[in-house]
């Protein structure tokens, strides 16, 4: 009776678990404390939005006689909006990656003379960059990084002469460097969201026109960006 009671348990046991399979009911939980740690690693697309401090520092000449030689300097807030796109690598605690992103720009400067009505102003219609960034991971989910990198914008610097006979100058595009910090900080696996401070210097570029070569304008701009942004990660 004993032997057939122990069958007769243990072939209950066995139907049990194949129903069981069967229904796919058959799970194992995760322990509590054990859940994936998360991981940096993968590419990801975003949308930012920024905020903008310009300084720049505009001089052109216009041949005489008499000759004229006007120089402006300005200061300017403007407002960003673009997409980028990136690629980061986790090693341990540090994160290493690369970051190219592209936004339209409402920055313009300009100057006028009240007497001649010469007028010039220069608009920055995109600004670009390509970084790299690395930074380190003091929580699974927040990242603090540096970048550097390239920046490239196009110009078109614009001169009217009112009364006085001027180059044309034209648009062009332009070359300079960014470099910054930046917090990043992970929602879920999958999303994140981001602050980050640019510093980005165009240097100083000379615009004239082919027909007057002797009228140049050159013009030297920096600016100061505070950027929030979302990013999706894959």
């Amino acid at each position: 009776m004993k032997k057939t009671a122990v069958v007769a348990a243990f072939a209950a046991l066995l139907t049990s678990g194949a129903l069981a399979q069967d229904r796919g009911v058959v799970s194992v939980p995760t322990p509590a404390g054990m859940e994936p740690v998360l991981d940096w690693t993968g590419p990801y697309v975003g949308v930012f939005g920024a905020a903008s401090q310009g300084q720049s520092r505009s001089v052109f000449e216009i041949p005489g006689p008499p000759s004229l030689t006007y120089i402006k300097n300005n200061d300017k807030s403007t407002g960003l909006a673009g997409v980028q796109i990136g690629y980061d690598h986790q090693v341990n605690s540090f994160v290493f990656g690369a970051v190219a992103d592209i936004a339209l720009s409402g920055f313009e400067v300009g100057y006028r003379d009240p007497f001649l009505g010469v007028e010039y102003s220069s608009k920055l219609e995109y600004l670009g960059t390509v970084r790299a960034r690395a930074g380190f991971l003091p929580t699974d989910s927040l990242l603090i990084y540096g970048h550097a990198g390239l920046a490239y914008g196009r110009f078109a610097p614009v001169l009217n002469g009112g009364l006085v006979p001027v180059p044309d100058l034209r648009a062009a595009n332009r070359i300079g460097w960014t470099a910054g910090v930046g917090l990043e900080y992970a929602i879920t696996r999958n999303i994140s969201v981001q602050a980050e401070y640019s510093y980005t210097d165009f240097g100083t570029a000379t615009a004239i026109d082919a027909a007057m070569p002797t009228a140049p304008a050159t013009e030297s701009l920096k600016l100061q960006t505070v950027k929030a942004g979302i990013n999706f990660r894959f």
